[in-house]
């Protein structure tokens, strides 16, 4: 069972999935986005990035490993180095148990 939370940081919309071992994390259009006239909006149009984050990806990696990792993670979700968006990802690969979004 996963538990879901959406995060608007710095206008950009992240939703947090935590399974046993894993945390999807997705980056949304906002919902004030225009829709199309036509109605052929579909569902996966909502999505503009997504990464999975889990535990045996980040535990023991070494501070190096942990930077690279945090980068590749940045990269995915085509999120800046900077800004609270950038550390709330961090703070998911620094303390994979212990986060709360």
């Amino acid at each position: 069972m996963a538990t879901a939370v959406m995060r608007e940081v710095e206008g950009v919309h992240l939703v947090f999935q935590r399974y046993d071992d894993l945390w999807m994390i997705d980056r949304v259009v906002p919902a004030e986005r225009p829709r199309d006239p036509d109605g052929d909006d579909e569902d996966d149009d909502c999505f503009e990035a997504s990464t999975a984050v889990s535990r045996d990806e980040v535990s023991g990696l070494g501070a190096y490993d942990r930077r690279r990792c945090h980068a590749r993670h940045l990269r995915r979700l085509a999120l800046p180095e900077g800004g609270r968006p950038a550390r709330m990802l961090w703070s998911v690969i620094a303390d994979f148990d212990r986060f709360a979004p």
